[in-house]
């Protein structure tokens, strides 16, 4: 059977491992707010005239938190006319080893990048040396590592880091992916180095040197820099949330208002409410598919098709010329409210499509998406995490159970937010939802 929809421009559209639009010029296009967006809130909270603050935006994996960081970089500086920076650290180092040390120093060499890149006048190149003799003196006092030396020039030319002004305006995608493939950069400091004692005030002169920088950056633009810095929320390792938000005030003081993405653990857990005291923390909920007693939420269903919709549109398409709407909410149902799960069924159906060379997605090829999707996660399931989920699907609560907190790392167990803004917890609905 002969088909006019090209699949593999469906299937590139739905890819599910690029939560940022590229080319750039797509953000708007895809772009769906949803309800009570952190994006629209956090634009408020950064208004000029309130006390600058540091924000940490928490969340799912695969929730959707860098599309809306990436929103929030280029609407503030329409809308507030900031100098912003927006700095994808699993782009530029190992985020399962991170460290203040590395986050500190790529911080400042973001923002000279930018501004030299951006404004008219340069910062003194000194003060980007003064950052690097920082960690150089560290590295060479504190490790094995005596030749330690960074070249600092190809760093900043290397680093993946972005303003607001090149993120809002056109670029072509080849450009953007060539820049996102990244480099990996090593300081030679790990966990056990940073928690020594002596280290410590190495560790301010790095800060220190950080905020000379952007207080010089603050004076040649004319306006208040803004850092975005995400990937922080990929830390899996409960010792290197500590490490970085709780042990080391740093990040909680520089001299400019910032956001991090933040894992979901500073969220709920209570090992990690020292963190709370020092950032302000906002929350991204996964979308609200289905309220306590498992019933559909046309609002939450509506937020998830408009993704869909736009996407295909963008293509040139009307939504009902690639997928059925019976099929679409199947994909739905299954996704949990997750945006890159429903990115990967979108995905996986249009491939399935295309295999059968049929015209349009129907509800039995949507089906097969769903049940390789759900074989991804039922294949890692023993006993005891099964007996976790069984009380958690009957309490609607996260248990007192370590278990627990590896199956809300693992998205097997979501958090959503209802209309009276009460948080709750359910397992994946690909886990129990029907097919």
């Amino acid at each position: 059977m002969g088909t006019g929809i090209n699949w593999t421009d469906i299937q590139n559209v739905f890819y599910p491992y690029e939560p940022i639009p590229i080319p750039p010029d797509k953000l708007d296009e895809w772009y769906v707010e949803r309800y009570r967006s952190p994006y629209r809130q956090l634009l408020l909270r950064l208004k000029p005239d309130k006390i600058p603050e540091r924000y940490i935006l928490v969340g799912h994996r695969s929730s959707g938190k860098t599309t809306e960081l990436v929103k929030l970089t280029t609407e503030l500086r329409k809308t507030h006319d900031y100098f912003v920076v927006y700095l994808p650290l699993e782009h530029n180092l190992d985020i399962s080893k991170v460290n203040p040390v590395e986050v500190l120093f790529l911080m400042g060499v973001s923002i000279y990048k930018i501004a030299s890149e951006e404004l008219q006048e340069k910062p003194r190149e000194e003060l980007l040396h003064r950052l690097e003799q920082s960690l150089t003196t560290l590295v060479r006092e504190e490790t094995d590592n005596k030749n330690f030396s960074i070249d600092i020039r190809k760093l900043v030319e290397n680093l993946v880091c972005f303003g607001a002004s090149l993120l809002a305006g056109p670029i072509a995608g080849s450009s953007l992916r060539e820049a996102f493939r990244g480099f990996s950069f090593v300081s030679g400091t790990d966990v056990k180095l940073v928690r020594r004692t002596e280290v410590q005030p190495r560790l301010k002169e790095i800060a220190d040197a950080l905020n000379d920088l952007i207080e010089e950056v603050k004076a040649l633009a004319g306006k208040p820099p803004v850092l975005v810095v995400d990937g922080l929320d990929r830390i899996m390792d409960p010792d290197l949330i500590e490490l970085n938000f709780i042990e080391n005030p740093y990040l909680a003081l520089i001299s400019c208002r910032a956001i991090y993405a933040g894992p979901m653990l500073l969220y709920y857990g209570v090992r990690y409410a020292m963190a709370r005291t020092r950032f302000s923390i906002i929350e991204l909920p996964n979308v609200m598919i289905h309220d306590r007693q498992r019933n559909p939420s046309e609002k939450g269903y509506e937020t998830m098709r408009e993704i869909v919709r736009r996407r295909i549109r963008s293509l040139g398409y009307e939504p009902e010329q690639v997928i059925h709407p019976d099929a679409l909410d199947l994909i739905i149902c299954n996704s949990g409210g997750v945006i890159r799960d429903l990115m990967f069924l979108m995905r996986e159906a249009a491939l399935n499509a295309e295999m059968a060379q049929e015209e349009i997605i129907d509800k039995n090829i949507a089906r097969w998406a769903v049940r390789s999707h759900r074989r991804l996660f039922e294949v890692s399931l023993t006993p005891k995490y099964r007996q976790v989920l069984e009380e958690v699907a009957r309490t609607k609560e996260r248990l007192d159970d370590p278990l627990c907190d590896e199956l809300i790392m693992g998205n097997f167990v979501l958090s959503y937010i209802d209309e009276e803004g009460n948080p709750w917890f359910d397992v994946h609905s690909i886990l129990w939802a029907e097919d």
